[in-house]
C-alpha cells in the first residue's frame, strides 16, 4: 500500500481506512512482530503490516511503503538519506520493503536520483511523490 504521508500516525491511518472498510471490519496495525493498533499516537512507516478482517477472518493484507522512508520509521530524515547513500557505495544492502521504499522514480533499484530526491526533500526543497 503507496500514497501515505510521512509521519501519518496509527490512529490517523485508522480514521482514513474506516470508512472504506466498513464498521464490521477490524484493523490491525504490526510493525515487526508488535501489534501497535492500541497506540493511535505510534507513527506508521515502510514495512508496517495492516490487516482487516472481517468475521474473525483476514480480508486483506497490506505493506505500507513510505517512499523515502528507507528505515521504516515513519520519517523522511538524514538516517534515510544515509542508508540510501550506504547501499549505492556497497557499504550496506536494503531488504524489501525498504529497498522499494528508496527506489523513488520506479526504476527497479535505488540510483543517484533516489539519492538526491531523498536530499532535496531533507532540506525541504521538494517533495516527494508518495502516488505510485
Amino acid at each position: 500500500m503507496t500514497n501515505l504521508t510521512p509521519q501519518k500516525t496509527v490512529g490517523q491511518l485508522k480514521t482514513d481506512l474506516s470508512a472504506l472498510c466498513g464498521s464490521g471490519a477490524t484493523l490491525k496495525i504490526k510493525k515487526g512482530t508488535d501489534e501497535i493498533t492500541a497506540n493511535d499516537n505510534e507513527q506508521v512507516g515502510t514495512g508496517t503490516e495492516l490487516s482487516v478482517s472481517v468475521g474473525g477472518a483476514v480480508t486483506d493484507l497490506y505493506h505500507l511503503r513510505i517512499y523515502g522512508d528507507v528505515n521504516g520509521d515513519g520519517n523522511i530524515s538524514l538516517n534515510d538519506l544515509t542508508s540510501v547513500r550506504d547501499q549505492l557505495v556497497g557499504i550496506h544492502t536494503l531488504d524489501e520493503p525498504y529497498q522499494g521504499a528508496g527506489d523513488l522514480y520506479g526504476e527497479g533499484k535505488i540510483t543517484l536520483n533516489d539519492l538526491v530526491g531523498i536530499m532535496t526533500y531533507v532540506s525541504a526543497a521538494g517533495d516527494i511523490n508518495q502516488n505510485h
